[in-house]
């Protein structure tokens, strides 16, 4: 997971931040303290630990932090969530993905995302090997991605609650692509399987 899109952002005294239009999505996720968040011509958001806010690309953002404030913020390009989404759904999206700007995080799939940013943060800390590592960053990328789309109510929630497009095919069209595209990869069958979320008795029995 590239540390670039990931940083703790802490300032020790109240401070405004008013950006220009983001070229991103921005999940902003307060570990201490509060946060008041809008973006756009929105009225503000108070953010704690029980909320987060998500910014979408293409709109300012007016953030002021309080002074004890320690907030985590990823940075995701659309496309990136995009494309996730339409791996988890297993066909292309027919219109824009949109995430409110509100995330709760009181909720059993919101303490999965505050329990991530506490590890990840961390592991920013301690510059520990779960990011730095090339493989183990790109797992906890697409595990974060799938936690943002399954536990964030958004656009197209619905559908990933009721598609009823197989799991296992899907992830051997995924195997068969990422060979394809891959080719000098020395692929292991436990490698492949992990690469397309599922378990290697399950490629092997297809």
């Amino acid at each position: 997971m590239p540390r670039r899109r990931t940083q703790t952002q802490k300032w020790g005294r109240r401070i405004r931040l008013v950006t220009e239009e983001a070229r991103h999505i921005h999940v902003n996720t307060p570990l201490v303290g509060s946060v008041a968040s809008c973006v756009g011509r929105s009225a503000p958001v108070a953010t704690t630990s029980r909320q987060a806010a998500v910014f979408p690309a293409g709109a300012p953002a007016d953030i002021e932090w309080g002074s004890d404030a320690v907030q985590l913020c990823l940075m995701i390009p659309s496309s990136t969530l995009e494309g996730e989404l339409e791996e988890l759904l297993g066909h292309p999206i027919k219109r824009p993905l949109h995430l409110p700007f509100h995330m709760s995080l009181a909720t059993s799939e919101g303490r999965v995302w505050r329990s991530m940013m506490h590890l990840i943060a961390g592991e920013l800390a301690s510059r520990g090997r779960l990011l730095s590592h090339p493989a183990a960053g790109r797992q906890l990328e697409r595990t974060l991605l799938d936690a943002l789309l399954l536990g964030h109510p958004h656009s197209h929630i619905e559908e990933l609650d009721h598609h009823d497009v197989p799991a296992v095919p899907r992830a051997v069209v995924r195997a068969v692509d990422l060979l394809h595209e891959r080719p000098a990869e020395a692929w292991s069958s436990t490698g492949l399987a992990r690469a397309v979320h599922v378990s290697a008795r399950s490629l092997h029995g297809l």
